[in-house]
């Protein structure tokens, strides 16, 4: 985020971003896939076992080229964000807030598992993704609010989210399986379920009812954006 390149990039992508939302829309998430790529890219070039060193470590010489992606990557999932008129940081607190449901900590404490096996306790599956009170339904009856935020002030509430991410991880005893090319293979499969939702839509505005994707978009944001800060924070 305090990269210069990256942020006149960012400003100039927006500036000339004024085409219909949609197409704002898929182009940002089609980005977002750009930068996912580069980490894979690093992922298979620095972030390998080499002899005697523990699997998954980043050299110093890597180090500034990782943060240059991840700082891409971040200003793209800001970019969507805006595109979509969707609060990144509320989006990831409420997705954390899901989450810690979906994964309670006496059942799934040093498992890999999926959330579904835990449905049966939290009531959470593939087609019920609410945290289900009734004032979270009112809040989703309630008009939508339009949200401007810019990138700096996003990137004010990084350290807190990466605090509360990596607590997270380690009262589940995950940070086994939390090696950086772990992380960038979920944050890979997560871009795959964003760019699912609306990869049939036409890029006009009047091709899909964008509204009724909303929540899952919001979702799925969310969830790149924490394997992204989650690898920012083991990479250290």
């Amino acid at each position: 985020t305090n990269n210069p390149d990256a942020m006149e990039l960012c400003q100039g992508n927006k500036d000339n971003m004024d085409g219909r939302r949609m197409e704002r829309s898929r182009s940002c998430i089609l980005q977002v896939g750009v930068y996912a790529g580069r980490l894979c890219e690093l992922a298979n070039t620095v972030m390998i076992k080499k002899g005697n060193q523990p699997q998954d470590t980043v050299s110093t010489s890597s180090q500034q080229r990782l943060v240059t992606v991840m700082s891409e990557l971040w200003i793209s999932l800001w970019q969507t964000s805006q595109a979509l008129d969707i609060s990144m940081i509320a989006a990831i607190r409420k997705k954390l807030e899901l989450n810690a449901k979906k994964y309670p900590v006496e059942h799934c404490k040093g498992k890999a598992g999926k959330y579904t096996q835990y449905s049966h306790v939290t009531g959470i599956t593939k087609t019920n993704q609410v945290l289900g009170s009734c004032d979270d339904q009112q809040q989703d009856d309630a008009p939508k609010q339009r949200y401007s935020t810019s990138l700096h002030d996003t990137a004010l509430q990084i350290s807190s989210l990466v605090s509360d991410i990596d607590d997270f991880a380690a009262a589940r005893l995950w940070n086994q399986y939390h090696t950086p090319r772990n992380l960038v293979m979920a944050l890979l499969g997560e871009v795959g379920e964003l760019s699912e939702i609306l990869q049939f839509c036409g890029d006009h505005d009047g091709d899909v009812e964008e509204e009724k994707y909303m929540e899952a978009l919001s979702q799925e944001i969310a969830d790149v954006s924490i394997y992204m800060l989650r690898l920012a924070s083991v990479c250290d």
